[in-house]
Formats: structure tokens, sequence, C-alpha cells
């Protein structure tokens, strides 16, 4: 993905620098040398977005610009380092036990926004909130190591021993697990608020959402990790490309993405622009899969449908749905944020020299490989 000025599950999104100015275990603080007008600029940014949310409602969410946002207000038990490996969040440690069939795992001392203290029961009672009929949650089939995949399914052997001991049993041994308790929906908000207003534990409070137009983010104060070096975010949602160019060569916004291809080839004919375009590490998922005529023809919303002459052995119609919906592959990168920006540890995605990389994280729809860890791991 590329883009000027410049998060999953998340991650070819604006927010996904947020995550990489957290202090997070495995990614590098900036350079002690940065100036203090960079600091400036880092501690309060403006984002140029193409889509807005459509849900902040860990048990909804289901698109990429929802993930990368939410991704900053909630955790889960677990999260993903820079390398989609996942490494203690909520859960401080944990210990595998019964070859595999049963996780014990051990809560920080960590807060709500709202206040609210986190508890291994609150676990449970967002799980079967996400599993509930009632809910329509899209994803319910990660808690298959759980032994439930559809709505109405019981979130199956899980018991809180104590405010900070959670212990799942297995129907049978999944190493994907730890993988799958950093992504929604087993995301933790807070349970008093009964779903009313949503209050996670992440590093980010949602300040205002004005829906489709804009979103306001500040630090959380009483975050249990590092304190993030971006105190304030400002998100503003423009549909069209070319505004949005506009508003980053303004200077109204530090970062935007989403470019058309002309778009870009026309910012990088000035010399000077160079060093502001960037290739960001983005993660996607691409379905093929034979689907009714009807289906394919009628399509769905952020999908693309076409028609395949029939081969032997084939069927007569497929449709290609991506699951990170996004406008373009481009971001900007001020020099003023790019210069001071934290780089993730993964191997650099650009071959502009001084271009930042960032961590990715996977859609929704993620494809993680099981990974099979030690039976104890802990912070």
């Amino acid at each position: 993905m590329k883009g000027i000025g410049r998060a999953s599950c998340a991650v070819g999104l604006a927010l996904a620098l947020l995550l990489s100015s957290c202090n997070l275990p495995g990614l590098p603080t900036p350079p002690a040398s940065a100036s203090p007008s960079n600091t400036s600029r880092l501690a309060h940014l403006q984002l140029g977005e193409a889509e807005d949310a459509q849900t902040l409602d860990p048990a909804l969410i289901n698109d990429p610009t929802s993930l990368a946002i939410g991704a900053e207000l909630f955790q889960g038990l677990t999260r993903l380092d820079a390398t989609l490996r996942p490494v203690p969040a909520l859960a401080q440690s944990w210990e595998i036990t019964d070859s595999g069939r049963v996780y014990t795992f051990h809560l920080r001392a960590a807060k709500y926004q709202s206040g609210a203290t986190v508890q291994a029961e609150d676990a449970i009672t967002a799980w079967k909130r996400a599993l509930a009929p009632e809910t329509a949650s899209p994803l319910t089939t990660f808690f298959a190591p759980l032994g439930a995949r559809y709505p109405g399914d019981s979130v199956g052997d899980v018991q809180a021993v104590d405010q900070k001991t959670l212990i799942v049993r297995l129907p049978q041994p999944d190493s994907s697990l730890v993988t799958r308790l950093a992504l929604p929906p087993y995301w933790l908000d807070d349970p008093g608020l009964n779903g009313a207003v949503s209050s996670g534990s992440g590093p980010y409070h949602l300040d205002k959402w004005d829906r489709g137009h804009s979103l306001q983010l500040s630090a959380f104060s009483d975050y249990w990790g590092p304190r993030p070096q971006v105190r304030k975010v400002d998100i503003e949602i423009e549909p069209d490309s070319a505004k949005r160019l506009d508003r980053y060569a303004s200077g109204a916004v530090d970062i935007a993405h989403g470019f058309t291809g002309p778009q870009l080839l026309a910012f990088a004919r000035d010399p000077q622009h160079l060093p502001q375009l960037h290739k960001v590490a983005t993660t996607r998922t691409t379905y093929l899969g034979p689907l009714s005529t009807r289906q394919a023809s009628r399509g769905r919303s952020g999908s693309t449908s076409r028609r395949i002459r029939p081969s032997a052995g084939s069927p007569a119609t497929c449709k290609i749905r991506s699951a990170a919906r996004r406008v373009g592959s481009s971001t900007f990168i001020r020099p003023a944020i790019s210069s001071t920006a934290p780089r993730s540890t993964s191997s650099p995605s650009s071959s502009i020299p001084g271009a930042p990389t960032f961590p990715t994280r996977p859609t929704c729809s993620t494809t993680c490989s099981p990974r099979t860890h030690s039976s104890t791991i802990s912070t």
C-alpha cells in the first residue's frame, strides 16, 4: 500500500500509525534526537480517511476501518506483535496444560476507560454476548476453538476462578486460540455499561464520533501499558480522493491515503514530494469460490462480481470478494511526521529511503496460521 503522510486487524489504514506510536513490546521508540517541533507535531495528528468505521461494537466489527480504530480502543487477552505473533495483553501470562486442551490465563491490573477494573468474568460476558442470537455477530466462527460456531451456541467450558484468573477448556487442542484472542469478537468492554456505550481498555479513548464526518480520539491516561506518544488524534472522513489530496497539500491533515494511480504519478513528478510518498504493509484476504449465477450477478456491498467463462470441471460463475474494502492503496506522510515516527521491527516494505514501516493486523476474515507455544508464556 502506498500513501502520503503517515492499524488488522488493522494495516493500510490511517489508524495503523497509532499502534506504532505506542511504545508497546516489540516496537522501538522514536529517536531521542527528535526535534521539539516534530515531537509537538507527533503529539496531535490530523488524519484523512476515505471511509468511516461501520461500527465500534467489538462483537460486530467486520470491516478494516472499524478494525483499525477499534484496536486502539479495545483489547483482548492477547495482542499481535509486529510479526503477527500473539503476545500478552490483558492477560499478562498463561499456562497450557492437559496436552493443549486447558489454558489458564492470569489477567493484569487494568482499567476500562469508564474507570471500572477489568475482571476475568468480563471475558465470559463479552463472549456470551457475541454468541447471543440477538447480537447477530458475523464473527461467531472465531469461537470454533471453544466448540462454538453459530449464533446461539454455548461459549463452552470457560470458568472465572477469581477476578484475575480465567480457565478455558477446549474440546480438543487448538493452538490458534491465543491468536484469535487478539481479535474481535474476543475484545473486552465494560459489561457494567450494558452495551449502551462501549468502553474498552486500549491506549485510546473515543471522545467524539460524528458519523460519516469525523472521529476524535485521545490517549487513555490510565492505560496499563506505556504512555502513547500521540496524545490526540483527529480523523476526518473524506471519500473524495481529490479533496483528500487537497487537504493534505494545504497542510490541513498530516497523513492521508487511498489515492488513484494517476494521482500518485502526478504527485511523484515533483522530486520534493518523493520523501512524502510511502509504501505501507497491509493485510488483505481475497476469496474465490463458486456461487450461484443469481448471487454473483447481484453481488454484495463492497464486493466485485465477475462472470467467468465455464471450462471443464469449473463453476460457471465465481465471485471475488476482498475482505479489505479500500479506496485506492496509497498513503502520504508529511516529512515532520515521517522523520520521527517509530518504525516496526518487520522488514521494510518500501524502497523509499527513510520511509517508516508499520505493523499489520489481520482483517476479521483472518487466515492466521495456528502457532504452537510453550507451556508457559508471560511478559
